[in-house]
């Protein structure tokens, strides 16, 4: 039996989200690492930060994810557009257990769209939070 310290929660985490977005976002492509010279719009995962939930040595973990939209252009639309997709595609969604993790439900957390005007682009940021714990 695998010691459930030693599984890898980020990578099945970040696996199942990359696998949800890319199935059912349209319009941009969805990276983990985003390749020189990619053009927007993207949607990126971004960080994935653990927050130790478990009690007497137990693994429980809860997750806050980054999910960062880029688009070029002077309309935030096209920004707030894609985060609308990314929230349908996450928000309430719960991943199907995979190679020794169970997933709770992904919750949106918060929302930004900024401008960067020297650059005409729009980066969008959203939190989502999620639990993992060993099957």
């Amino acid at each position: 039996m695998t010691d459930p310290r030693a599984i890898d929660y980020e990578y099945q985490l970040q696996k199942a989200i990359f696998v949800r977005l890319d199935d059912q976002v349209t319009g941009a492509t969805v990276h983990q690492h985003v390749p020189d010279k990619t053009p927007m719009p993207v949607v990126i995962i971004g960080e994935m930060n653990p927050e130790d939930q478990g009690v007497k040595g137990a693994v429980f973990d809860r997750w806050a994810v980054t999910i960062n939209t880029l688009t070029k252009g002077p309309l935030r639309s096209r920004c707030t557009a894609l985060q609308a997709q990314n929230r349908a595609a996450l928000d309430g969604w719960k991943p199907d257990p995979a190679n020794g993790v169970i997933f709770g439900h992904l919750y949106q957390q918060n929302s930004t769209a900024i401008l960067l005007p020297e650059e005409e682009v729009y980066v969008g940021t959203q939190t989502f939070t999620c639990t993992t714990e060993p099957v």
